[in-house]
């Protein structure tokens, strides 16, 4: 399940401060007796546009992001570890990225540093998403 936000703080809308929630059940695993516990993700970021002509039809896309995402119920099963450890993961970075609106597609690139990690892997995450509107 998922739900996000969007705020606008100035009129002109060229300002976006953005979050979205997303809860994670998981199933039971194949060929192990292991049920891994439930997820909670925190998405959050700020997206400014920027004209990059005089006619406002090419725009940048600039912006700090990040996440944090905690499990926040136990693994169960007979191959599940014992105690009460949850993994958990923080991350800061950023996105940049191309909209132009005559074509109504955009490109964007974002890269994130993972810190704090616990009980999983702790490294960078970077993608990129290309958007066009039908």
């Amino acid at each position: 399940m998922q739900g996000a936000a969007a705020w606008y703080p100035w009129t002109h809308k060229a300002t976006a401060v953005t979050a979205a929630l997303t809860y994670e059940i998981h199933h039971k695993k194949h060929n192990f007796d292991l049920t891994p516990g439930q997820n909670l993700t925190l998405n959050r970021g700020i997206s400014q546009f920027l004209p990059l002509t005089k006619d406002q039809k090419l725009l940048l896309e600039v912006g700090p992001a990040g996440y944090s995402s905690w499990q926040i119920s136990d693994d169960t099963g007979s191959d599940a570890r014992n105690g009460d450890v949850h993994d958990e993961v923080h991350a800061v970075g950023g996105q940049l990225g191309l909209t132009y609106l005559p074509w109504q597609a955009m490109l964007n690139f974002h890269a994130f540093y993972e810190f704090a990690a616990q009980d999983r892997f702790q490294g960078q995450a970077y993608g990129i998403s290309l958007v066009k509107k039908f």
